[in-house]
């Protein structure tokens, strides 16, 4: 078949990154001498599950749960090329890498002109297909805030990140919520105010949904641990209303 006949979807391919092909949330659908197409496994922890899916549901954010990973030769870290929030989109992209990637691979022979070739051709798509949007700088994003929530709360480097999120602290204190496997972090820095939260899942009584003070709709999480603490976040600081 011609290459020219299969078309890229859009909105899936994203800029090269390198990230963690062991990652224990992801499970291998597909692989190729060259590729890789993983899919999202749901966290064993049902207090884990039930946090991730509350949070998600106030701050209407969900993470894509299937992904395209290159094999990278020149060194441990595969390449995550692409994302969907559909298998569908992902069998589109992966579809369209065996008739257009896959010829060209075969004829390259060191690593370092396999890399190149791949990196090429999915920046040149990106570019193309997603200027303006905010879909390349997301992935980007996602492996910044796991060196910086190791950083900010001295977490040991086996402690996996499993998703962040844009918050307010007491509805004035703009900050970042990190979520791993075993923690709920919240950590803000302004005007140098340092504010910094760390909660054991396992500690956590409760989350409940909750209305902000000039809020119409449940756009506040409300975090019970058992010991009464109440610690409440909005999606949004008032200021920015």
């Amino acid at each position: 078949m011609n290459n020219s006949h299969i078309d890229p979807p859009r909105g899936i391919f994203t800029l090269p990154i390198t990230c963690d092909s062991s990652n224990p949330f992801w499970d291998v659908i597909k692989s190729s001498k060259y590729f890789i197409l993983q899919r999202t496994r749901s966290p064993s922890s049902a207090i884990l599950r039930g946090v991730i899916g509350t949070i998600q549901n106030v701050f209407d954010t969900k993470a894509p749960p299937f992904r395209i990973l290159f094999r990278s030769e020149l060194g441990s870290a595969p390449l995550q090329i692409a994302v969907s929030q559909t298998q569908k989109g992902i069998e589109d992209a992966w579809k369209w890498i065996e008739y257009s990637l896959n010829d060209g691979l075969s004829r390259l022979d060191t690593a370092a002109e396999k890399e190149n070739y791949v990196v090429t051709k999915i920046n040149s798509l990106v570019t193309r297909h997603d200027k303006g949007t905010d879909e390349v700088a997301e992935d980007q994003n996602i492996r910044n805030a796991s060196r910086a929530f190791r950083q900010n709360f001295d977490i040991a480097p086996t402690e996996r990140l499993v998703n962040f999120y844009s918050c307010a602290y007491r509805g004035i204190q703009q900050g970042w919520m990190y979520i791993s496997e075993n923690y709920l972090g919240f950590y803000s820095l302004i005007l140098g105010i340092e504010t910094k939260l760390l909660i054991e899942l396992k500690n956590i009584e409760n989350l409940v949904k909750e209305k902000s003070k000039r809020g119409m709709v449940s756009d506040s999480i409300k975090v019970i641990t058992k010991d009464g603490n109440e610690v409440i976040f909005f999606r949004k600081s008032f200021s920015s209303r």
